[in-house]
């Protein structure tokens, strides 16, 4: 939940109504914005700088104390109303450029007013910037009716306050906007998983696929030296019988004495077909060992 960070003076408590009375018995001055930007626009026409920073701390000393602000009304009648509406949908808090020391008096107006249930944080912004505390927490709003406050862009939204009216608009427009997004964004992503699903399944396809030609093209190799293997039974046996016989021993010494003729005869060796007849040993062995290891991938045919 995204949380709506509102200025104090001038927004909720209304201070703006003492600075344009005080304005008007001290300086004769009818001033209709009295945020700090607007008089110091409004006193450079008159007054030098030194002398602006001097009327507006007389200005302050009298506005900004304990006593004014706890005699200070709501900035708008139905105040309770929006905030009751607002607090259903966010986390509210008050970023005040008051210092660290006032803002007991600032809870001590809320609570006079019944509003300290609606805000979950007051901070002052005297040593940082409003935009800083927006975002440390979490404000994707700010609200304030002075624009030197208003410009860090991090800051999603930033509101100049006009009044209450013009600001609840402001903000069911934004929260329709979000309410919208969202939506978009959820069937975005809605997309993107039935697009991924569909990417992984076809990967899933092709692999096993894949697999299987591999599997098959092994079997039928595997069948065919089988088939031929099998083909060799009666040769096995035959030479099984010879190697070791009188017949062999004779045809042996024969060789050897140069009684015969020079052709290929490994078959004479002392291991050739011992070796041979250990392989078919072991390769019955290794079968054996293969049938049983695959016994869980064993598809019986009724």
């Amino acid at each position: 939940m995204h949380s709506i960070a509102f200025d104090f003076d001038g927004v909720l408590a209304d201070t703006s109504s003492l600075k344009r009375d005080w304005f008007i018995k001290n300086k004769g001055m009818i001033l209709p914005n009295v945020d700090r930007t607007s008089v110091f626009s409004e006193l450079s026409k008159i007054y030098s700088l030194d002398e602006s920073n001097e009327i507006y701390n007389k200005m302050c000393s009298f506005v900004f104390t304990k006593e004014n602000l706890l005699k200070t009304n709501l900035m708008d009648e139905n105040l309770v109303e929006y905030l009751d509406k607002l607090s259903q949908k966010h986390q509210l808090i008050i970023i005040t450029n008051r210092p660290s020391f006032m803002l007991e008096w600032v809870r001590e107006w809320l609570c006079k007013n019944n509003l300290d249930k609606y805000f979950s944080e007051i901070l002052s912004s005297s040593n940082t910037t409003k935009g800083e505390l927006a975002l440390e927490y979490n404000a994707n709003i700010l609200i304030d009716d002075d624009m030197r406050h208003l410009k860090d862009e991090r800051v999603k939204h930033n509101l100049l306050f006009k009044n209450w009216n013009h600001l609840m608009e402001c903000i069911d427009y934004i929260d329709q906007k979000d309410e919208s997004f969202q939506k978009i964004k959820w069937k975005l992503n809605l997309f993107y998983v039935i697009i991924l699903l569909r990417i992984i399944m076809v990967d899933r396809i092709v692999k096993n696929e894949n697999r299987l030609d591999d599997i098959n093209k092994v079997i039928n190799e595997l069948e065919k030296s089988l088939n031929e293997f099998k083909s060799k039974k009666k040769d096995i046996n035959l030479l099984k019988k010879y190697y070791g016989s009188k017949s062999w021993f004779k045809d042996k010494e024969d060789y050897e004495n140069n009684k015969s003729p020079k052709i290929k005869a490994g078959v004479l060796s002392e291991d050739a077909v011992w070796n041979t007849l250990d392989d078919i040993n072991e390769l019955m062995k290794e079968m054996k060992s293969i049938i049983d290891n695959y016994k869980e991938v064993w598809y019986e045919r009724e």
